[in-house]
């Protein structure tokens, strides 16, 4: 069975994404699944606590600033069931913030893992590489 996703990314991450889902003649929401995908299946094979999200996560997920420019820009995806209890798992690890109260209740949220996830690609390796220092 599928799982159906919906979610925001920051701007530079989705720029890279449509670049690379129109190379490849696919849907955006069909190559970040596919993505998603292959490293939840690293994450298994290296097992859940093995398993290292790019450490620049955190500068890549959308502020609540960003939400209003990216209203427009939420991405649909289908995982297997499979693939999201992963995902879960990985929410749920110490330091991954993956874990919210809303109203009262305990809810998982992917907003941290989905990019760390993410980052881990080749194609995002233009916002991953070390910057030179700027020269004053």
């Amino acid at each position: 069975m599928r799982q159906r996703i919906v979610m925001r990314l920051h701007l530079d991450m989705q720029e890279i994404l449509e670049r690379e889902a129109v190379w490849r003649g696919t849907k955006v929401g069909t190559l970040t699944a596919d993505i998603l995908h292959s490293e939840a299946e690293k994450a298994k094979k290296r097992g859940i606590s093995n398993y290292e999200m790019h450490p620049l996560r955190d500068i890549y997920v959308p502020s609540n600033s960003t939400i209003e420019k990216t209203a427009g820009n939420q991405i649909s995806i289908f995982l297997t069931d499979e693939d999201l209890e992963t995902l879960q798992q990985l929410a749920r690890r110490p330091g991954n913030n993956g874990i919210r109260i809303v109203n009262g209740r305990r809810r998982t949220t992917y907003r941290y893992v989905i990019p760390g996830m993410l980052l881990n690609d080749p194609i995002f390796a233009e916002l991953t590489k070390p910057r030179a220092p700027e020269q004053k």
